[in-house]
């Protein structure tokens, strides 16, 4: 009796570990950390999921996850309300369609990719929070935020990679 169920709940479980680790990675991020020499400029940790997961399973992080993710992030970062949702749905809008630019490329090729959708976020985030706010917003944190985002992006897609590797293997059992 339990054996039907049992690979329904393990397909489950697969398709909801990109979206939890989202939500682990906000989580994170809206930590009170601070790095020396930079202050309260934190990575975007949502964005690198995202981006990995757009990618590589696109299936399991449907939109409405991401739109999830993203509203969480505003709701502890204290930002716009539906900003970080409405970047991390363009990422999707723009990375799912382009999925074999990346997939089985160099990971200097996925690593400048993410540089140039992060810098354009980067641009975007702050015209839209400008607006929002009614005033130029300073773009030296926009500028560190990215900076700090891409710098780091190699170690965070390699802890995902390995979370991918144990799914895919899961799925070959």
């Amino acid at each position: 009796m339990n054996e039907p169920i049992l690979p329904t709940v393990q397909r489950l479980s697969r398709a909801t570990v990109p979206f939890a680790l989202c939500l682990l990675l906000v989580l994170i991020t809206a930590l009170p950390l601070t790095i020396p020499y930079i202050g309260s400029v934190t990575p975007m940790f949502a964005l690198m999921a995202v981006f990995y997961w757009c990618i590589y399973r696109p299936e399991y992080l449907p939109p409405y996850m991401i739109f999830i993710v993203g509203v969480l992030y505003d709701v502890l970062a204290g930002g716009p309300l539906g900003l970080t949702a409405l970047l991390l749905l363009l990422v999707h809008g723009f990375i799912v369609p382009q999925q074999r630019v990346f997939h089985g490329k160099s990971f200097v090729i996925e690593w400048f990719g993410f540089a140039i959708v992060t810098l354009g976020l980067g641009v975007i985030g702050w015209f839209v929070a400008s607006i929002y706010y009614l005033t130029p917003m300073q773009p030296l944190p926009v500028i560190g935020q990215a900076a700090l985002t891409i710098a780091i992006y190699p170690c965070v897609a390699w802890m995902i990679n390995q979370v991918h590797r144990r799914l895919v293997h899961q799925e070959v059992e």
